[in-house]
């Protein structure tokens, strides 16, 4: 009898250690924040990365959604105002830390799989530190779907100009342009402004020293006064101010008693000693922006975009990251025939990257288990945008 319960707890144990072993792959990070959810604040998750072809990726969701949980049903918002019920099943249980995601290959770079874009913003100081971006916390971002100009009469070229750059940015974002009934109404002010500074010509007094004679102390230093006038100069300062607004264009037919400001973005710089080219430079700034639509980001945190190519949905043994570990379902990768255990050696020399999509297309060659290489072909593979805060 104590053989048999000995022999229990020893079985119980050992279970006990696979459980401990095994992990669930979510395929995706994300972090809590609160947002209005159905006209009431709540407390929800927002994705900043989803792993190729993961169970998440696959269901939909992508880097920018918001999550809200009811038991196993998931209620996804959409930047752009749709929603989406998603019920991903039973996560796939792997062995802990013994495998990486493809995008945390890519990130090492160690052995050259897949290419990184990288976008970091905090390293440069004209748009990080000037640029400030406030939304209002009783507002839900994800309830509008588009937009529409509104245009003053100050520097209307350049409002125009500005105008395509951000209607890029939200299109991004799954916004559309309708000019006849818009969900949000977006405002742009941009201004310039050239400031001499002149200072006028200043007489000062110095005390000077000299070695001379004089009767009764003899040879030494002596001191004298002398006036002297510093010649006059001008600084010439620019003054540059960009600023996006966006109001519920809904309550602005309305009338409401204050403005309906549910989105505000303000680049302000006061001393440029160059006023830069508008377009490039507003691409940048509108850039930043945007990356904190719908949701805003603590300025005491670094934020950058990465954007990963030649993902095929594959992990990779954590001890040999050129060997798979792991081929994903219904991905590029198991539609080719990659198995388990078979390695990557290089990509082929020429590879196309489509500048509108993002999707790519090239050569990869492989080592199957038995030793032979093969080349296989990848044809328009997406590309994914990733939301690094830290």
């Amino acid at each position: 009898m104590k053989k048999h319960v000995l022999l229990m707890i020893m079985v119980l144990m050992s279970l006990n250690v696979v459980a401990q072993e095994m992990e669930e792959f979510f395929g995706c990070d994300m972090y809590g924040i609160t947002n209005v959810v159905h006209g009431e604040k709540e407390e929800c998750w927002y994705i900043t990365k989803v792993e190729p072809y993961s169970q998440v990726d696959m269901a939909g969701l992508r880097a920018g959604d918001l999550l809200t949980s009811s038991d196993t049903v998931n209620n996804v918002y959409h930047v752009g105002g749709s929603k989406q019920l998603v019920n991903v099943g039973s996560y796939m249980e792997l062995e802990k830390d013994s495998y990486l995601t493809e995008l945390e290959v890519m990130d090492k770079g160690k052995t050259k799989y897949g290419l990184v874009g990288y976008r970091t913003w905090n390293s440069n100081p004209f748009i990080y530190k000037n640029t400030q971006v406030y939304s209002d916390p009783e507002v839900s971002l994800y309830d509008y779907s588009t937009f529409d100009f509104e245009f003053t009469e100050n520097n209307v070229i350049q409002q125009k100009e500005i105008s395509g750059i951000i209607e890029k940015e939200l299109n991004k974002k799954n916004l559309k342009r309708d000019k006849d009934n818009p969900d949000v109404l977006i405002f742009i002010n941009y201004y310039s402004d050239r400031r001499e500074n002149y200072t006028p010509p200043t007489q000062e007094i110095i005390t000077r020293y000299k070695y001379g004679y004089e009767i009764g102390s003899g040879w030494g230093p002596r001191q004298y006064i002398e006036s002297q006038t510093r010649g006059g100069y001008t600084k010439v300062l620019n003054l540059m101010k960009f600023t996006i607004t966006m109001l519920d264009a809904e309550k602005v037919r309305k009338g409401c008693k204050v403005t309906p400001i549910i989105w505000n973005a303000d680049f302000e710089v006061p001393d440029f000693s160059v006023i830069p080219p508008l377009k490039p430079f507003c691409t940048d700034v509108a850039e930043f922006m945007f990356c904190q639509f719908p949701i805003v980001h603590p300025y005491n945190q670094s934020i950058s975009k990465k954007c990963y190519y030649q993902a095929v949905g594959l992990l990779f043994e954590k001890k040999k990251p050129k060997v798979i570990y792991h081929v994903l379902k219904g991905s590029p990768a198991e539609k080719a025939g990659l198995k388990a255990g078979d390695e990557f050696v290089k990509y082929g020399k020429e590879k196309f990257i489509d500048e509108d999509s993002g999707n790519t297309s090239f050569d990869m060659l492989i080592k199957r288990k038995n030793g032979k290489k093969e080349t296989i072909h990848f044809d328009n593979v997406k590309s994914y945008e990733v939301l690094d805060i830290q």
